[in-house]
């Protein structure tokens, strides 16, 4: 194996006694004996969670499911409930999805306390600050969607939130957008767009910060503006994906997983597959696909992903309940564009997007059936089915009366008499990870590049980067060279100087130009294509970006949107060359970048800095712990609650037990539990999120977060921001006033490297 590959087992993947692939197999197989020799030849691959945490017998904890998707409620209360849930949720190894579009605007008042919300954007960043603090079971740092609706009142801050990529680096944003607006957007583009207020429920028109009123084409222009500059937001056809819920009679909130090839109800999670089209699915006798070996493991797979609902580990008891009354599961692919390679057709060709159309509607209905005869085997169906729902969503299946040996008119009479085990079968996601360790393309993408870098994220560490070629590439260019090294090596050279793409070199005939084409050789129509004869041919929805070259116009964002939706796709995203950092990158220009992502163990005891601020006509008092004279831990709250001389600047905070520290000074506990003396829980909830970001990321980040923030916990917020802003230029902190030398940071205090005196930014 690949020794990149094995590293990247060996850091995130395989247990203690786990060295090779096959034993991992072995392990992860073992709860559907059928389906391991498929595992150990990589022809079917669980998705990451499951190949980490599946039967490991306690040596490693966490869920097996890839995708979660979790309500927020617009209340104090409501929004860090669901902050703790999503930390639990990514500390157990699972991406995320939210709609904010429940939290209230930044105008919104806020009647119990007679003052405006501090808006849905300032509480999305708190949700980004978790994200980027805790690692998905412990290797990966965290995931999630941001989703908000078209007529929310903050939409012009949402869609601008991506204006700095680093403000919400862990959080995708995408806009859900109804069937109506699209239909305004071209029957009366410059009618003013109205905005639905939260609680009122008082509807008013857009204005920008200026006072204008913002016309239906100037939102839809401002959309499309970002998306071409930073490839976000992305769009969530909110209708289309409510349409194809099967489980809309529990609950009307559809919204998606952080990559949106998940699509369901709050508390949903969804445990996702991948069948590799690249591995023996072409028939050597007469090149065509092996149907009798997609259909064998079509069924494998289906039982294989119920095997793992049953074995799962659940984050929450709400996510467990909801996930067993609807048992979705996620059978995909990866390698698609592999296989058409291997047939010798392109991946841009009418061929692929016939082929394309039947392997996804045959999966899916084979599928179907064996979830059938699930049903009929247990005596039940998942609890929460509806017949007449059921076939609402999947009406587009039902139109014709065969799909190769499937009667789909008997299908719909076994539906009818035992219903059926899972709430959805099919989902096509990115398969990032299992496709590298597979040496197999992508979900259904086409080849980024023929040669490129890939960033990988591994345990403790940020990134790694792995140089590959594609294989299926890498061993044409060797047979056509007859394996001469050098010669292959020149090809290799000029095809990653071309952007990855082996289009115009000549030593590449041109049939197999054609068959070898990259995402950048593509047009936007023929990426909407394929993505198209995916999204209609799967249960959920499917992961997969129109990528575009750097010299694309705003225009032709728009027209990808739009068509988009005409087409009946759920999500779309673009990403035009060079508009941001892609895990992909095809050349070596790029510097390494390898940090630290986990916090050191915190000490029993260590010293504390007491900082006392006055804002907003109140007294406040600060606790600041340090580690190696940084800020690690952080509680906050009135003066009025703690017994605390006024001349105690320093002291140190002991961690007694697991919620429980004290504060000393001069060998006396003056806070016999800190944690505790602030009579208010929600400044306690934020001051842990805080304290769980002062050991992750940078602290003029966080200050800048705290600093933006509004509504009823914003002077809190803002004292925090006043405090933590003293420890933000790590040890150097200017030049002395008295004596030019340099200022550093010890124990929390600014003083003077020349010990000329001068100092104090303490108390």
């Amino acid at each position: 194996m690949n020794a990149d590959i094995q590293k990247l087992l060996d850091s995130r993947y395989f247990l203690k006694e786990e060295t090779e692939w096959k034993h991992l197999a072995k392990r992860v197989g073992g709860i559907y004996i059928p389906m391991r020799d498929h595992i150990r030849d990589m022809e079917f691959i669980p998705s990451t969670p499951t190949l980490q945490n599946c039967n490991t017998k306690g040596e490693r904890k966490g869920t097996l499911s890839s995708c979660f998707i979790l309500e927020i409620e617009d209340s104090i209360e409501g929004i860090f409930e669901a902050l703790k849930e999503g930390a639990i949720v990514t500390k157990f190894g699972g991406g995320i999805g939210y709609d904010f579009t429940k939290l209230r605007g930044a105008e919104e008042l806020i009647k119990s306390i007679s003052r405006k919300s501090s808006g849905s954007v300032s509480f999305i960043a708190i949700f980004n600050a978790m994200l980027e603090g805790i690692r998905q079971g412990g290797a990966r740092k965290g995931a999630g969607m941001g989703q908000l609706s078209i007529y929310h009142p903050d939409i012009l801050d949402f869609i601008a939130g991506k204006e700095n990529l680093k403000e919400f680096e862990r959080l995708n944003f995408s806009i859900r957008i109804p069937d109506s607006f699209y239909k305004r957007l071209k029957i009366d583009p410059n009618a003013v767009h109205h905005v639905e207020d939260v609680a009122s429920r008082n509807i008013y028109p857009l204005k920008d910060k200026q006072g204008n009123c913002i016309t239906t084409k100037q939102l839809w222009d401002k959309i499309i503006h970002m998306a071409w500059k930073v490839a976000e937001p992305g769009i969530f056809n909110s209708d289309i994906a409510h349409e194809r819920c099967t489980v809309t009679n529990l609950s009307d909130d559809v919204s998606s997983n952080p990559c949106v090839e998940f699509t369901g109800i709050p508390y949903q999670s969804c445990n996702l597959g991948s069948i590799n089209l690249a591995k023996g699915f072409v028939l050597s006798i007469d090149g065509n696909f092996n149907w009798n070996k997609f259909g064998d493991l079509t069924v494998k797979g289906v039982r294989y992903l119920n095997k793992v609902i049953d074995h799962n580990v659940f984050p929450l008891k709400k996510i467990k309940d909801v996930t067993l009354a609807t048992r979705p599961i996620g059978l995909g692919t990866m390698g698609l564009a592999h296989l058409f390679i291997q047939i010798g057709i392109p991946y841009n060709s009418k061929e692929a997007v016939k082929l394309t159309e039947e392997i996804y509607r045959y999966m899916t209905l084979r599928g179907m059936q064996e979830s059938i005869l699930l049903a009929k085997e247990n005596g039940k169906s998942y609890d929460a089915f509806d017949y007449d729902t059921f076939l609402k969503a999947n009406k587009r299946f039902f139109t014709k009366k065969k799909c190769r040996e499937i009667d789909i008119e008997q299908l719909l009479k076994d539906l009818k008499k035992y219903g059926i085990y899972n709430s959805s079968i099919t989902s096509i996601a990115p398969t990032g990870s299992i496709s590298v360790i597979a040496q197999s393309s992508s979900g259904g993408e086409p080849i980024f590049a023929l040669t490129y870098q890939r960033k990988v994220e591994l345990l403790n560490k940020e990134y790694d980067i792995m140089y590959v070629t594609d294989p299926e590439f890498n061993e044409y260019v060797n047979w056509i060279c007859d394996f001469d090294k050098e010669k292959v090596n020149k090809i290799l050279e000029k095809v990653a100087n071309n952007e990855g793409s082996c289009q115009g070199i000549g030593e590449i005939p041109d049939k197999m130009q054609n068959i070898f084409v990259t995402a950048m050789d593509m047009s936007p129509d023929e990426h909407l294509d394929i993505l198209e004869a995916i999204a209609n041919n799967v249960s959920l929805s499917v992961s997969k970006t129109v990528n575009l070259r750097k010299d694309i116009d705003e225009q032709t964002v728009s027209d990808i949107y739009i068509e988009a939706h005409r087409r009946g796709i759920i999500g779309v995203t673009v990403y035009k060359q060079g508009s941001r950092d892609g895990i992909l990158i095809n050349n070596n220009t790029e510097e390494r970048n390898i940090t630290n992502g986990d916090a050191p163990k915190r000490p029993e005891v260590l010293p504390a800095d007491v900082h006392r601020v006055k804002f907003d006509k109140q007294n406040w008092i600060v606790f600041v712990g340090l580690r190696e004279n940084r800020a690690f831990e952080i509680f906050a709250g009135m003066v009025k609650d703690v017994d605390i001389e006024p001349d105690i600047k320093i002291g140190q905070i002991r961690r007694i037990k697991k919620g429980h520290y004290t504060f000393e000074s001069n060998g006396k506990v003056l806070v016999d539990n800190i944690g505790k003396a602030f009579d208010n829980q929600n400044q306690d909830a934020f001051g842990r999120i805080i304290s769980l970001n002062l050991r992750h990321i940078k602290l003029d980040y966080l200050v800048q977060q705290l600093e933006k923030s509004k509504g009823d916990i914003a002077s809190f917020s803002k004292v925090l921001g006043r405090v933590i802003k003293k420890y933000a230029d790590g040890l150097h902190a200017g030049i002395c006033p008295e004596c030019q030398s340099k200022l550093i940071f010890t124990n929390g205090c600014i003083e003077c490297l020349g010990k000329c005196g001068w100092g104090g930014s303490c108390g």
